[in-house]
């Protein structure tokens, strides 16, 4: 109890002539007054703080859900660079096999041509 509720009951005990700290208030008025000037900035305080607090945890739920999702979106841009790089491995080895038949088919028809070219030698000498 403060100062000035301290004097405002030695008054109401001059006043009224009971020496109990429990005031009979004679009109509904003057009792929500009292406690109106009692419990407001007690109710402020709480609002304010219950406030407060709501928007903190509403903060720190949005930003986990925030790296909740930016998290699994890195998961995915890794899964697919992954993907893309064994597809480059695959094309690539697919591309050297490719090189390497076509090489070999490049080496057999030359040969075949020259082959022919021999052949036709032969046969243009014989005559």
């Amino acid at each position: 109890m403060n100062a000035s509720q301290a004097q405002k009951l030695h008054l109401l005990k001059k006043a009224t002539g009971k020496d109990s700290e429990f005031v009979k208030y004679t009109g509904l008025k003057k009792a929500c007054r009292d406690f109106a000037e009692t419990y407001t900035s007690f109710f402020i305080w709480l609002a304010l703080g219950s406030f407060t607090l709501i928007s903190a945890g509403w903060e720190l739920h949005s930003r986990s859900q925030m790296e909740k999702g930016l998290a699994s979106l890195r998961v995915e841009m890794n899964n697919n660079a992954v993907v893309i790089s064994e597809f480059k491995k695959e094309m690539s080895s697919k591309d050297a096999s490719y090189m390497h038949r076509f090489e070999e088919i490049t080496r057999i028809a030359n040969q075949k041509l020259e082959d022919l070219e021999k052949k036709i030698e032969l046969l243009t000498s014989k005559k």
